[in-house]
């Protein structure tokens, strides 16, 4: 993947791209929007597209995991439980929301299968990563004894993706409360 420049042209292109697409996933279905028509909508060249994601799923990967860096901050409520608990609410209501659910499904059905696209959710995640470990990192230096970024993302984030995603029962913001109450439980 080429290296991405912070402003410019390339930053012009990738913003019109997403734009673009988030209106033609919200439009049609990630099922149903083509390259040709990405090109079309954004005002890019179809060949620009494919030298710099590669596929229509990387795109789709870029805008869902750029939608969740810029929505999805991490709060800082000054406790562990409150930055867990607000943090949690936030995801629970983002991904339970109409929107939050077809871009849940647009990531699932984009799974990256190229180097590229993995690349491109391998950023992702190093960012939500960090972002989690930072949270963790200022309850460690409050004195309180955090879980770890994997426990956090296995045992708060995969439960309320499962829900969502395969599950009947409803994901609300008392079970992303019961989920960080029994992961403090569990790491004190």
């Amino acid at each position: 993947m080429a290296e991405k420049r912070p402003g410019g042209r390339s930053a012009k292109v990738r913003a019109a791209v997403l734009r673009a697409m988030d209106e033609l996933v919200r439009e049609r279905g990630v099922g149903e929007v083509t390259l040709s028509d990405l090109a079309e909508r954004s005002g890019v060249n179809r060949a620009t597209l494919y030298r710099r994601w590669g596929s229509l799923d990387a795109v789709v990967t870029d805008m869902t995991m750029q939608r969740l860096n810029t929505d999805s901050p991490i709060p800082d409520t000054g406790s562990l439980r409150g930055d867990l608990s607000a943090w949690a609410a936030k995801a629970a209501r983002d991904i339970t929301s109409p929107e939050g659910v077809l871009f849940l499904r647009s990531v699932v059905i984009a799974m990256p299968e190229r180097d590229g696209d993995r690349a491109l959710r391998e950023e992702f995640l190093r960012d939500r990563y960090e972002n989690v470990e930072r949270m963790l990192r200022r309850a460690a230096d409050r004195g309180e004894r955090p879980p770890t970024v994997d426990e956090v993302l296995e045992r708060l984030l995969a439960p309320m993706y499962f829900r969502v995603l395969m599950d009947s029962r409803p994901l609300d913001e008392d079970y992303a409360r019961h989920l960080v109450a029994k992961l403090l439980a569990d790491v004190s």
